[in-house]
C-alpha cells in the first residue's frame, strides 16, 4: 500500500515547503523502504511525500515522541556563560568570551560533546541532523580581535534576539514542550492543514511562531516544528577563512542574505538525493545567476545551460524563489521569507 502524504499550506510559502522536508525526513528514518518526495502539479502545488509503510498517522505520533523526548532533554540543556545563560546548540547568541582564562569555550564545547555524544548512542539522527543544519557558535572566526560567532550560523535560523533571547531557549524548546501535549488527530489535522493553530503565540495576529518562514502572522504550531526540524536536511559547510554557506543563500558569504532559491522536484526523489542536489555545483549555480538578477528569470546565461539542462534531468525543472525581509534595530535585525515565486530553469 502507498501512503500519499500531502502537507499542509502551497508552495509560496516556505513554512510549507520546510514542513514538507522535516515529514520526508521523518518518514525516512521511520521507514524499512523508500521514501520519495516531490510538488504535484496542480495550479496550487502542494509538497508530497509518498512510502509504502509510513502512513500520516505514524508521523504524527513519530512527532509527538520528538517533541516529548527533546524537550526533556538536549534542548533543556543551558550553560551559564560570562554573559549570560544560554542553550549550547544555539548557532546565535552573545559572543562567548574568547579570553584563555575564560571557562566559557571549555563548558560550551563539554556539554556539546556530551550530548552529541548521548545522541550517538540512542540514534537520534534527527537530532543530530538538526543540530548539525543549525550550525554552531563559529570559535574559529574573528574579526581583527573581534569574535564573530554568528558566522558559523544557518542562515535559515532566524530568531529575533530582542532582549538576549536564542533560537533553542527561547523558541524551540518551549515550542517541543507545547507539541508533546498534542494528540495524534490534533497533529494530522495540522500537517494537512485541516487547521490552523497557533497555540503557543495565542493564536496571535502578529505571531513569530514560523520563525521567519513567513511573514509575522499566525502559524500553527505543528507545522512550525515540523518545518524548524527540516533545517536539518540543508547541512550548512563550515569554512576557516569566510563565513559557513548555507545551501540556497545569495549572497551566501553576508550575514543577511537576500534571497532563498529552492529547488523544486516535480518527479519522486528520495530525501538523500535531495539533499545531494542542495549541495551540487549545478544547484549553487543556479542559486547565484536567481540571486544576482534579483529573483527574476534568466537573461542572457547561456554559461548556465549546461547546469539547467542537468537538474531538468534530475527531475528539478524549476526554483522556488523568496526575497528576505530584513527589518527591525541593527542590534536585533528581524528577518523573514516573503512569500515566493516560481522560476522556470
Amino acid at each position: 500500500m502507498i501512503h500519499t502524504i500531502r502537507t499542509a499550506g502551497h508552495l509560496s510559502s516556505a513554512l510549507s515547503y520546510f514542513a514538507w522536508t522535516g515529514v520526508a525526513s521523518i518518514a525516512n528514518v521511520l521507514s524499512k523502504e523508500p521514501v520519495t518526495m516531490y510538488w504535484s502539479s496542480e495550479a496550487q502545488s502542494v509538497g508530497i511525500v509518498e512510502t509504502s509503510d509510513v502512513s500520516l498517522e505514524k508521523i504524527a505520533l513519530e512527532i509527538i515522541h520528538l517533541a516529548t523526548r527533546w524537550s526533556e532533554g538536549w534542548t533543556g540543556e543551558i550553560v551559564d556563560y560570562s554573559k549570560g545563560s544560554f542553550s549550547p546548540f544555539s548557532p546565535r547568541f552573545k559572543a562567548i568570551n574568547p579570553d584563555a582564562d575564560s571557562q566559557d569555550w571549555i563548558n560550551h564545547q563539554n556539554a556539546r560533546t556530551q550530548w552529541l555524544d548521548h545522541l550517538e548512542e540512542v540514534d537520534d539522527e534527527l537530532a543530530r541532523r538538526l543540530i548539525h543544519g543549525l550550525g554552531e557558535a563559529a570559535y574559529w572566526r574573528f574579526d581583527g580581535r573581534e569574535p564573530r560567532p554568528d558566522h558559523g550560523a544557518s542562515r535559515w535560523e532566524m530568531k529575533t534576539r530582542n532582549r538576549g533571547e536564542e533560537f533553542i531557549k527561547n523558541r524551540f524548546h518551549p515550542l517541543c514542550r507545547e507539541i508533546s501535549t498534542w494528540s495524534v488527530d490534533e497533529l494530522q489535522d495540522s500537517l494537512q492543514g485541516n487547521k490552523v493553530s497557533d497555540t503557543l503565540n495565542k493564536n496571535s495576529t502578529d505571531s513569530r511562531t514560523s520563525t521567519g518562514l513567513t511573514p509575522p502572522g499566525q502559524a500553527d504550531s505543528a507545522l512550525a516544528f515540523t518545518a524548524l526540524l527540516g533545517i536539518g536536511n540543508f547541512p550548512i559547510t563550515h569554512r576557516i577563512h569566510a563565513m559557513s554557506v548555507t545551501p540556497g543563500a545569495h549572497p551566501y558569504s553576508v550575514l543577511h542574505p537576500s534571497w532563498v532559491i529552492l529547488p523544486i522536484p516535480t518527479v519522486p526523489i528520495s530525501s538523500e538525493r535531495f539533499e545531494n542536489i542542495m549541495l551540487t555545483a549545478e544547484w549553487a549555480a543556479v542559486v547565484d545567476a536567481i540571486g544576482t538578477n534579483h529573483g527574476a528569470p534568466f537573461v542572457g546565461d547561456h554559461f548556465l545551460a549546461p547546469a539547467r539542462t542537468t537538474l531538468k534531468q534530475w527531475g528539478i525543472p524549476a526554483a522556488s524563489v523568496h526575497r528576505i525581509h530584513k527589518g527591525g534595530t541593527s542590534s536585533a535585525p528581524e528577518r523573514y521569507f516573503e512569500f515566493g515565486t516560481v522560476v522556470l530553469l
